[in-house]
């Protein structure tokens, strides 16, 4: 099943988790710290990041991004500008009208020798909308930082600038 978690992109402030985008636009404001295991430069191991019922985030399951201040709905996919594929990440506001279903992401491994099925906070992951998709489009479903600094889909696994890291605020 799909569990949720409360987490939500750089693009707004949580007090508890915040997605961060390490993308070479943002170098110059953002620290940028890329472990290839679950410790730090320090050798100290990185904390894991829970979801909603205090369960450990886990590499390749699916969850709902839902950001629990400020009334803001879950995460979701989104086809701005009639394209042939979904190309936005957008977030339902949580007035009534407005709720809506969120888009089930699951987070992949920055490279296979990363340690661990488990999402650690500052540890890069690409996270990817898990939906039913056409071949044209399947390549489609990877998060991005655009030119303009919007999450956007179109991302690729295995390439630095579409990298995120979870930190804790």
């Amino acid at each position: 099943g799909t569990r949720s978690i409360n987490i939500l992109s750089f693009l707004l402030l949580s007090s508890t988790l915040s997605l961060v985008a390490f993308a070479r636009s943002f170098s110059s404001e953002n620290p940028i710290v890329l472990p290839s295991t679950c410790h730090d430069d320090d050798n100290l191991v990185l904390p894991e990041v829970y979801d909603q019922d205090g369960h450990p985030l886990r590499i390749g399951q699916r969850y709902i991004i839902n950001n629990p201040l400020i009334g803001a709905g879950a995460v979701y996919l989104y086809n701005i500008g009639n394209l042939q594929c979904p190309n936005a990440v957008l977030q339902h506001m949580s007035i009534p009208q407005f709720l809506g279903e969120g888009t089930p992401v699951v987070f992949v491994r920055k490279s296979e020798s990363d340690y661990g099925d488990v999402v650690r906070v500052m540890t890069g992951v690409y996270i990817k909308f898990f939906v039913k998709t056409t071949k044209l489009c399947v390549d489609q479903t990877v998060w991005k930082v655009n030119h303009e600094g919007l999450v956007v889909t179109g991302g690729q696994v295995g390439n630095e600038n579409d990298i995120f890291k979870i930190r804790k605020n």
